[in-house]
């Protein structure tokens, strides 16, 4: 990985501060999915502080309307999952249990 994903940690808590101050669900999942999906690439976040914050994200999440946000969310928490060595346990967790937009992909 190249500086860029360093540079993206570092922006990360100032997005998901600048998130919390404007208070809307959606700006508040966007910054948490950019969080996790940067850590994925980087391996800043352990194990414990990742699921806290995918915990956070999937309660934010189930108030957006964003199919294409859900699926980035779920792409990542798979990815996440691979990169751990915990792939039989994830998959499955990888079903849709909806339509969309309604539903979105989340988790079961």
């Amino acid at each position: 990985w190249n500086g860029k994903y360093v540079d993206a940690l570092n922006v990360r808590l100032e997005l998901s501060a600048m998130a919390r101050r404007l208070g809307d669900p959606e700006s508040m999942a966007h910054a948490l999915v950019s969080e996790l999906s940067v850590s994925c690439y980087s391996g800043q976040l352990s194990s414990e502080a990742f699921e806290t914050i995918r915990l956070e994200a999937e309660a934010v999440l189930a108030c957006v309307d964003d199919a294409y946000l859900h699926k980035f969310f779920l792409a990542h928490m798979g990815w996440n999952e691979v990169c751990r060595g915990r792939t039989r346990c994830w998959a499955p967790h990888m079903q849709w249990t909806g339509g969309l937009p309604k539903g979105s992909g989340t988790l079961k």
